[in-house]
């Protein structure tokens, strides 16, 4: 009985630990996609900063 209690806790923990992986998990690619955003802002920033520079 005190074994079976015992597996039971484990496996709340590797699942708790699943779904803090899976919350780390899902952070990290919207991170990755607002860096993309912004990455792409600032390609558009400098494409307008060189057709600008290229005008003058």
């Amino acid at each position: 009985m005190e074994k079976d209690t015992q597996g039971i806790i484990k496996m709340q923990v590797v699942i708790s630990n699943a779904e803090d992986a899976a919350e780390n998990a899902q952070s990290l690619i919207d991170k990755i996609n607002e860096a993309k955003a912004l990455a792409g802002e600032l390609a558009s920033l400098c494409e307008k900063v060189e057709v600008d520079n290229f005008k003058s």
